[in-house]
Formats: C-alpha cells, structure tokens, sequence
C-alpha cells in the first residue's frame, strides 16, 4: 500500500499523521482552507498494513489525508467515510482514539 505516516509525541501521547504517498509535496487549497502535504508534518516513511494498525491503537489522534488512507481508515474500522471532510476533492480526517 502506498501510505506514508509519520509519528509525533505530543505531551508523551502519539499523534499520526498518514497521507495517501502521491499527494506528499503539495499543498491543496480550498476558499480559506488548506491541505499542506508540503510541510515535515507528513513526511514519514511507508509502514505494513499491520504496523499501521498498531500504531493507530496505540495513539490518540490521527489525521489522516487522500484516498487509500481514508479506504484504509474504513475498511479496518477506524472511520465511516461519512465522518470525513474534503478540500479540493481530497478527503481527510481527524479521528480522536479513545483506549479503554
């Protein structure tokens, strides 16, 4: 799969940010919205489908930007497509993981 994450701490919790690979570089714009896929924030590297999903259980918030990664997010039960957002035609989500 072509997704890229990228792993931050933030205050000791991890934060994912994981992008569709083709859409890295760019910054999409909207009216007074914008995608930046330019910036480090997503620069990651390419990790397993069963890496991904380990690392999503183990983090508190993920966004998440682009096609294959929002099908991804749904077909692994992390998203319904209806809770994500578009700009430019690109589709993206923020998803708070709440462990129990």
């Amino acid at each position: 799969m072509s997704l890229v994450i990228k792993k931050h701490i933030n205050k000791g919790k991890l934060l994912l940010a994981i992008a569709d690979k083709d859409l890295l570089g760019k910054i999409y714009t909207e009216g007074k919205k914008q995608l930046d896929l330019k910036s480090n924030f997503y620069k990651g590297e390419k990790k397993t489908n069963e890496e991904i999903i380990s690392l999503i259980k183990g983090s508190y918030i993920v966004n998440a930007v682009g096609e294959k990664t929002i099908s991804f997010l749904e077909k692994t039960g992390f998203i319904s497509t209806k809770e994500t957002l578009k700009i430019n035609n690109i589709p993206y989500v923020q998803v708070v993981i709440i462990n129990k």
